[in-house]
């Protein structure tokens, strides 16, 4: 239910009740013949740190720990004489990671992008590596194979996220030399981080709450005390959606290379924790550094607003409108498989590949006679009649659970 809820485990479960997760910072110290969890390290917040200071103050450490972040990444590159690789959107997240890398020493990188074809991530990013004069590599997923990848991709998760949250970068990955090219280097959870996991300030000093990509089997799951082990429902946010949810595709990833995203530095995150989350929310702090150290970067458009920040408001929300307006009109009528202006527009996808819709419905069907003997009842009921009424990102929810149990627990005939 973990899964079928937060797309991915939000806990310290697996899919065996004898087998536990192990929380970042954490490790297992097996001494006399007994095992014991041991904590090496838990982010805490100390907004006392910055009492008395300016935004410009935060700003500039902001810059000076970015700084140091991405310099780590790029020079163990060129310390093995290998080739930067680095991942690109229309997004602020990775466009700051190489820019930064950028500025940091001038040198040369391989970017890369997959998205819808012609889609404003793949616009922007051209234009991004046009300013540096970086090779760029577009990979298309119009053709959706990663939808096909069911039992490849949740063995590699081992189950733990939701089997489609990585979109084409497997296929990306899997297409490229990688002996030539060292660090992947992502602009993960950066928009959490120099931003903030919070989006109205009642959210703050509110209640625990969870982020769900699914809310129809919310009220199935046991009651979760995971949230106490943490200082506030941000921190918690971050080691849930952001290490065990997001970053849990570093699993696929380092089948390839090894992942890193400058936003996951430890000193980084730290500094941007011990921010208020009142200077950070809404990306005010965020748009603020990127003014102040790197304006340039501030030239190209934002593929969430569909305009520079810079804009005027009333420019951002005519041109957001234009862009997004249609698909969205749509979507509240109902009808989101007409809505193909996203990134991964999986529902308009669905509605026109009538083969894959065959693959998925067969995959699911056939499923079932994997899971447990002891599976309830009523979690299988849950389970179909969530693939049937599901969005796709749902009905891939319920696919990973299947593709997990078939792994883990389907014993195939004559063994």
């Amino acid at each position: 239910y973990e899964m079928l809820t937060f797309g991915y485990m939000e806990s310290n479960h697996t899919y065996a009740n004898e087998i536990k997760r192990l929380r970042g910072g954490t490790y297992l110290r097996v001494e006399h013949g007994r095992a014991e969890v041991r904590e090496y390290f838990i982010f805490r917040k100390n907004p006392a740190r910055y009492e008395g200071c300016t935004e410009e103050d935060m700003v500039d450490a902001i810059d000076e720990a970015f700084k140091l972040a991405a310099e780590r990444e790029y020079s163990k590159d060129e310390e093995y004489g290998l080739v930067s690789l680095s991942e690109l959107s229309g997004g602020l997240d990775s466009r700051m990671t190489m820019w930064v890398g950028h500025v940091n020493k001038p040198r040369h990188m391989q970017l890369m992008t997959y998205c819808r074809s012609n889609y404003l991530d793949e616009l922007i990013a051209k234009e991004i590596a046009n300013y540096w004069d970086d090779e760029i590599l577009v990979k298309s997923l119009d053709d959706v194979r990663f939808l096909y990848d069911i039992d490849e991709t949740v063995f590699m998760l081992g189950g733990l996220s939701f089997y489609s949250g990585i979109t084409g970068g497997k296929r990306m990955l899997e297409s490229l030399n990688m002996p030539r090219f060292g660090l992947d280097h992502t602009g993960q959870i950066g928009g959490s981080v120099i931003g903030s996991q919070y989006h109205h300030p009642e959210e703050e000093t509110g209640p625990y709450f969870p982020k769900l990509y699914s809310h129809k089997l919310f009220h199935r799951l046991e009651e979760s005390h995971y949230h106490e082990n943490f200082c506030d429902t941000e921190v918690y946010q971050y080691y849930t959606r952001g290490f065990q949810g997001s970053t849990n595709t570093h699993m696929i990833r380092r089948n390839f290379t090894e992942p890193v995203s400058p936003y996951l530095d430890v000193d980084l995150m730290q500094t941007c924790m011990d921010i208020p989350a009142k200077y950070r929310m809404y990306f005010n702090l965020y748009k603020k550094w990127i003014l102040a150290k790197y304006p340039d970067a501030a030239k190209f458009r934002w593929e969430s607003r569909a305009a520079r920040f810079t804009d005027p408001e009333p420019v951002i929300f005519v041109k957001k409108l234009i862009s997004r307006g249609p698909g969205r009109l749509m979507t509240r009528l109902g009808h989101p498989e007409h809505d193909n202006n996203h990134m991964n527009p999986l529902e308009y996808w669905m509605h026109r590949k009538s083969e894959l819709r065959a693959y998925l419905d067969d995959y699911e069907a056939k499923g079932y006679a994997c899971m447990p003997a002891d599976a309830p009842e009523t979690l299988i009921g849950d389970m179909k009649e969530l693939y049937a009424s599901g969005t796709v990102v749902e009905k891939t929810m319920v696919l990973t659970v299947l593709g997990a149990a078939k792994m883990y627990f389907h014993v195939p005939e004559g063994r």
